[in-house]
Protein backbone atom coordinates (compact mmCIF):
# COMPACT_ATOMS: atom_id res chain seq x y z
CA UNK A 1 0.00 0.00 0.00
CA UNK A 2 1.34 3.47 -0.67
CA UNK A 3 -0.08 6.23 1.24
CA UNK A 4 1.38 9.73 2.25
CA UNK A 5 0.56 10.04 6.23
CA UNK A 6 -0.98 7.23 7.13
CA UNK A 7 0.29 5.65 10.01
CA UNK A 8 0.36 1.50 10.85
CA UNK A 9 -2.44 1.81 13.93
CA UNK A 10 -4.41 3.88 12.05
CA UNK A 11 -4.51 1.73 8.74
CA UNK A 12 -5.22 -1.25 11.34
CA UNK A 13 -8.07 0.22 12.60
CA UNK A 14 -9.42 0.56 9.42
CA UNK A 15 -9.94 -3.25 8.47
CA UNK A 16 -13.55 -4.44 9.35
CA UNK A 17 -14.12 -6.15 12.79
CA UNK A 18 -15.96 -9.19 11.52
CA UNK A 19 -13.23 -11.04 9.03
CA UNK A 20 -11.80 -14.36 10.09
CA UNK A 21 -8.18 -12.44 11.04
CA UNK A 22 -6.03 -13.79 13.95
CA UNK A 23 -5.32 -10.53 15.49
CA UNK A 24 -2.33 -12.16 17.14
CA UNK A 25 -0.62 -12.67 14.04
CA UNK A 26 -1.02 -9.28 12.66
CA UNK A 27 1.84 -7.25 12.09
CA UNK A 28 3.11 -4.05 10.47
CA UNK A 29 5.81 -5.85 8.37
CA UNK A 30 7.95 -3.21 5.99
CA UNK A 31 7.85 0.90 5.65
CA UNK A 32 9.83 1.52 2.37
CA UNK A 33 10.41 5.39 0.96
CA UNK A 34 12.17 5.91 -2.75
CA UNK A 35 12.35 4.54 -5.78
CA UNK A 36 10.16 3.48 -7.59
CA UNK A 37 7.61 4.75 -5.09
CA UNK A 38 6.38 8.26 -5.98
CA UNK A 39 8.65 11.38 -3.63
CA UNK A 40 6.04 12.37 -0.92
CA UNK A 41 4.80 9.04 -0.63
CA UNK A 42 5.76 5.56 1.43
CA UNK A 43 5.19 2.08 0.78
CA UNK A 44 3.37 0.43 4.21
CA UNK A 45 3.64 -4.12 3.74
CA UNK A 46 1.02 -5.64 6.15
CA UNK A 47 1.21 -9.50 7.27
CA UNK A 48 -2.55 -10.76 7.95
CA UNK A 49 -3.10 -14.39 8.89
CA UNK A 50 -6.57 -14.61 8.41
CA UNK A 51 -8.16 -18.13 9.90
CA UNK A 52 -11.68 -19.31 11.28
CA UNK A 53 -12.50 -21.49 14.06
CA UNK A 54 -15.35 -23.20 12.41
CA UNK A 55 -13.55 -24.19 9.15
CA UNK A 56 -11.13 -24.25 6.53
CA UNK A 57 -10.85 -21.47 4.68
CA UNK A 58 -10.48 -21.15 0.55
CA UNK A 59 -8.46 -19.08 -1.18
CA UNK A 60 -11.62 -17.04 -2.98
CA UNK A 61 -12.80 -16.62 0.50
CA UNK A 62 -9.67 -14.84 1.45
CA UNK A 63 -9.22 -12.90 -1.59
CA UNK A 64 -12.86 -11.61 -1.38
CA UNK A 65 -11.59 -10.08 2.28
CA UNK A 66 -8.21 -9.04 1.02
CA UNK A 67 -10.18 -6.87 -1.52
CA UNK A 68 -12.67 -5.39 1.25
CA UNK A 69 -9.56 -4.65 2.97
CA UNK A 70 -7.75 -3.06 0.26
CA UNK A 71 -10.85 -1.15 -0.92
CA UNK A 72 -11.59 0.13 2.55
CA UNK A 73 -8.09 1.81 2.43
CA UNK A 74 -8.17 3.10 -0.36
CA UNK A 75 -11.32 5.00 -0.15
CA UNK A 76 -10.63 6.23 3.27
CA UNK A 77 -7.11 6.51 3.40
CA UNK A 78 -6.46 7.49 -0.56
CA UNK A 79 -3.67 4.00 -0.16
CA UNK A 80 -2.68 2.27 -3.43
CA UNK A 81 -2.18 -1.02 -3.79
CA UNK A 82 1.46 -1.29 -5.37
CA UNK A 83 1.76 -4.32 -7.36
Amino acid sequence: MSCQTTLYPEAMRKIPDNLPINEDSTAYDDVYRGAPVAAGKKSMAYALTFQSDTKTLKDTEVAKQRQRIVRRLERELGAVLRG
